[in-house]
């Protein structure tokens, strides 16, 4: 192809290979701008979840040891209402997700589906079992589960940003 053909072309006459690719790096920005800001929300989801997660365990761990300070002095004496209330209210005084942390139990029953559980850890098989007022022994140990305060219905999901 000689010189006067190359000048002769309409699509090719005054154009550079830079000129007819430029708009492609906006097409691009905007495509991985999408993407990063998908990953930045996702990223601020995840670390959400994991810091409410933690302050349940937290608010659980605590509540577990403050009834379990208290429960063998409480069964002596015949009132295991005092390790109940001991595990709810440091329960109650913790946050997750920016709601008040909360437990459900009832004091004068030990049922095993209640969130404040008095009972029996043992070491050797690393199981815990509601107690039976049967067992000479007593009590040695307070299981807690801990859920969004009251009215944050069961097994909702924790909401993201």
């Amino acid at each position: 192809m000689n010189y006067a053909m190359r000048l002769s072309n309409p699509h090719r006459r005054g154009r550079s290979r830079r000129t007819v690719r430029k708009g492609i790096a906006l097409v691009w920005t905007a495509l991985l701008l999408v993407v990063m800001i998908g990953m930045v929300g996702l990223s601020i989801d995840w670390g959400w979840a994991a810091l409410d997660a933690s302050q349940l365990h937290n608010a659980a761990d605590a509540a577990a040891l403050a009834g379990a300070m208290k429960i063998k002095t409480a069964y002596h004496e015949g009132n295991t209402d005092t390790a109940y209330t001991a595990a709810r209210d440091l329960a109650m005084a913790n946050y997750a997700a920016g709601s008040p942390v909360d437990v459900c139990y009832n004091a004068t029953t030990n049922d095993p589906t209640l969130d404040v559980v008095i009972g029996r850890w043992f070491i050797s098989t690393r199981t815990f079992e509601a107690f039976d007022p049967a067992d000479p022994k007593g009590p040695n140990a307070v299981k807690v589960v801990t859920r969004h305060v009251d009215g944050w219905p069961v097994n909702q999901a924790l909401p993201l940003h």
